[in-house]
Order: structure tokens, then C-alpha cells, then sequence
């Protein structure tokens, strides 16, 4: 390594969240520590600790760095473009990376602000470009040259989640690594850590097949999540983890060798993860024991919508209602705590579809009901139809799915969606469901539709 290369660089982490916590990002912290390890001068900024973008702008200048890397998503796009725009001057570099510049990384390089783009993982590319190696040869970055053509470098090579044992979680304030809030109605301190990256599914609502394609799923060593999840309980004492994978129990080797590896030093732990619900199923109930014995408590199982035939036809969710029934009643068999998520604002959506939501709610009966709005995210399958039926409300990119509307929607305004959306967030087997069929149907002069349970909007 030629040291007289080395550079420094500052890592802006948009953090803007809806809920009264905050987490930390996975993919920048594996940026952060795989920098450090090999000598690169890495700071965080964080930007849930500021309260407004002046205060963000003035601590990344503070720090001064050579380099400025923004890692953003499709929905904080526009403030990545904000911040570059009164940060960027002639004595450094920005750097956009991310899932949205790695899907669109030709529109980023439209900005002005923008020097390079990260297409892909970051580790790798970055520490090539800060050790000073000629950009023209760095896979995975891409940028402008002096007549303005777009230099293609590719795609970044695929990161080794395994180059490392712990993660480095130093440069994010504490209180993105472990959050006070109320979970299931109990106050705990949570953490939240990661077994493997990436998805194998195709939802059209997603963006994660394009992602694959230019990457693959990887899954941590156990002997590596456990030394990491040893080091939280140690450094912040905590006990309660939530897994960022995107499918925990996709890959049964993979959850096999967790329960294998768990050490007898690591004391109690408890810890959720995100489900499909077609793994939640009789034919593994030996693996899902094995899990609660190990310190699994909860799980948060994707229902996205409740009519399965459009939820296969129109968003490709396999599974059946029959399957979403049975993995909630195992849960409560083995006293798991249960989170069922709901998506409103697909264009196919009608005042059936809430009943049929409903009673499919009351038949699965969740600990508890979370919902947000579908945002059409570019790459996704559905967004061809939003963005071709003119449905996309221009230049409205929402901070968050849960607090902001961005669609217009064939059959539900604005307020109609918003207490559509309430309803599921504060469901309970005492829900009302008459009140807001009727608000509904009251709406278009269809005060019938309730009386059989079958009326179409």
C-alpha cells in the first residue's frame, strides 16, 4: 500500500426517519470499518442528529474532507443533490453511492454536484479511488470526463462480508446504534445487526431484483454474527437485536448453522427478524423451535395486501391467504410476537380489498398492524404502470413510506388514503371496520357495499 496516497473521506448518512428512533445504516458501516482497516481517515456524519440541513452542511465542512461520499436511497435523492450543491467546490470530490445510484447512476452524473458514482458495492471501489489508483480503471465508479461523456466503469467487485468479524459502529452517534423505544408495548434498548444481504425475490412494488443483478445474496459466517452481537451486548449493553436481513429464514443451511454456532458465553439475547410468510410453515417447526430456544421472540411477516389473488397477480407474492393464517398461528404457538405489514395505495385497490384485509387481520390476529404508503420506486415493475397512467404526483418524493403521499390514486383521495393507512396502524380485533367501510362508501354513493361484505368500489 503507498501510503503517501492515502486520503481522507467524510460519509453523510441520510438518516431521516418518521419514527422517534433512529438505525444504523448496514451498508455504510461495512464502508466505514472495511476504510478503517486498511488506514483510510473515515468519519460518519449522521444526519438524525442535526435539525436541519444547514446544521448538516456546516459539520461535513467542518470536517473538511478531500472526499465527501453521500450514500442515498430513491427517496432522499433530492437531498443528496441539496447537500452536494453547497458543498461541492474545487478542492474536493463528492461521491453519490447507494441502491439508487447504483440503479441510475447516469442520471446522478446529470448533476453538476456530482464527480462519481458508485455503481454497487462501495468498500472496494473507494478504497481503490482514496488509495489513488487511475480512476479510468476503477470498477465500479463511474464519472464525467473534460467533454462531459460518462466514463462506464461497470460494476463494483462483490464485497466479502466475511473480511471482517465485527463491525465498526464507532462513527454513528449512539443513538443510531441502539434506540430506546417501545416495542410490543414494552420499553427496551434494540440494536440492530445483520446475517446476510440481499433478496431472491421478484415483488414488483420492489427494486431489489434490479439490485441483484448487478450483485448477489451473501450470508455472514455465524461465528462472525455472534462475535459482533458479543461486542454490542459488552460495549452498550444490550440485549435485544432486530436482524436487517431481508428474508431470515430463505436460506435454511444459513439458519441451521446460527443455531449451531450459539455461543454458551453470550447470556440472554433476544432478537427479531423480518419473514415471508410461506417460511413460517409446519415442515421447518423443528428449525423454528431450535430459533426460540436461541432467543428468538419476534418477527415481522409481510402480508403487503389482502386479496391473494391480486397480491400474486399484480405485486407476485406466491403465497396464500392459507399460508399467511398458518405462519401467524405457529407464531403464536411458539409465543412469538408478531408484526404484520400492509402496503395501501396500489392503483388496483378498492373498498373490497379493505374488507377482505380485514378479515384476513382478524383471522391471522398480529400483535400488531403496521402500514405505509406504496411509493412507485424507479426499477420496480409497478412503477412503469404509475409512471405511464401519469398516477407519479411530480417532484413529490417523500422523506419516508409512512408520512407521505406521492400517487394519485384511481380510487381514494388524498384524505381517503390517510385514514385508510390509520385504520391498519391502530388495528385491533375491536376495530371498526363499519365506520370506515361506510365513510368510504359514503364517499362515492355506495352505501350498500357493506351490507354483503362484497361491494365494489
Amino acid at each position: 500500500m503507498k501510503i503517501e496516497n492515502l486520503k481522507d473521506i467524510v460519509l453523510v448518512y441520510l438518516n431521516f426517519s418518521s419514527f422517534e428512533y433512529s438505525q444504523v445504516s448496514i451498508g455504510l458501516a461495512s464502508i466505514y470499518t472495511f476504510l478503517k482497516k486498511n488506514g483510510i481517515n473515515v468519519k460518519i456524519v449522521d444526519t438524525s442528529v442535526y435539525t436541519n440541513l444547514n446544521e448538516i452542511i456546516g459539520q461535513i465542512k467542518k470536517i473538511n474532507s478531500t472526499y465527501i461520499g453521500i450514500s442515498t436511497t430513491e427517496m432522499h435523492y433530492n437531498i443528496a443533490i441539496t447537500l452536494a450543491k453547497h458543498l461541492k467546490n474545487k478542492d474536493n470530490k463528492i461521491i453519490i453511492g447507494g441502491t439508487f445510484p447504483s440503479l441510475f447512476p447516469a442520471d446522478c452524473l446529470s448533476s453538476s454536484y456530482i464527480d462519481y458514482a458508485c455503481v454497487g458495492d462501495g468498500e472496494y471501489t473507494l478504497l481503490r479511488l482514496l488509495n489513488g489508483e487511475n480512476i479510468s480503471e476503477i470498477q465500479g465508479l463511474w464519472f464525467k470526463d473534460n467533454n462531459e461523456k460518462i466514463i462506464k466503469n461497470g460494476i463494483s467487485a462483490i464485497f466479502n462480508i466475511n473480511d471482517f468479524e465485527i463491525t465498526d459502529y464507532s462513527g454513528f452517534p449512539v443513538k443510531s446504534i441502539c434506540s430506546g423505544r417501545e416495542f410490543f408495548g414494552e420499553k427496551i434498548e434494540l440494536s440492530f445487526t445483520w446475517s446476510s444481504r440481499g433478496c431472491m425475490y421478484n415483488c414488483t412494488y420492489c427494486c431489489n431484483h434490479e439490485l441483484m443483478s448487478k450483485s448477489k445474496i451473501r450470508y455472514r459466517d455465524a461465528r462472525n454474527f455472534y462475535e459482533e452481537i458479543l461486542f454490542l451486548k459488552k460495549e452498550y449493553k444490550i440485549n435485544d437485536f432486530f436482524l436487517s436481513d431481508e428474508n431470515f429464514l430463505t436460506n435454511i443451511n444459513h439458519v441451521n448453522d446460527i443455531i449451531k454456532s450459539y455461543p454458551n458465553n453470550i447470556g440472554q439475547i433476544r432478537f427479531g427478524f423480518l419473514a415471508r410468510p410461506e417460511n413460517i410453515n409446519y415442515k421447518n417447526i423443528d428449525l423454528l423451535r431450535k430459533l426460540v430456544k436461541i432467543g428468538w421472540s419476534w418477527v415481522s411477516i409481510g402480508i403487503e395486501f389482502g386479496d391473494e389473488i391480486k397480491r400474486r397477480e399484480k405485486l407476485n407474492r406466491k403465497h396464500s391467504n392459507e399460508q399467511i393464517i398458518t405462519a401467524f398461528k405457529i407464531c403464536r404457538e411458539l409465543g412469538i410476537l408478531t408484526n404484520a405489514f400492509l402496503i395501501t395505495g396500489f392503483y388496483f385497490e378498492t373498498i373490497n380489498d379493505i374488507l377482505i384485509t380485514d378479515k384476513l387481520l382478524r383471522s391471522c390476529n398480529p400483535d400488531n398492524v403496521e402500514c405505509s404508503f406504496f411509493f412507485p420506486l424507479k426499477g420496480s415493475d409497478l412503477y412503469k404502470y404509475y409512471y405511464s397512467n401519469n398516477l407519479i404526483i411530480k417532484d413529490s418524493i417523500p422523506r419516508s413510506y409512512f408520512d407521505t403521499i406521492s400517487i394519485i390514486h384511481p380510487n381514494f383521495s388524498f384524505e381517503e388514503l390517510n385514514i385508510i393507512k390509520n385504520y391498519w396502524d391502530n388495528w385491533n380485533h375491536n376495530s371498526n371496520i363499519k365506520m370506515i367501510i361506510n365513510y368510504l362508501a359514503n364517499a362515492r354513493n355506495a352505501n350498500k357495499v357493506y351490507k354483503s361484505l362484497g361491494g365494489k368500489c
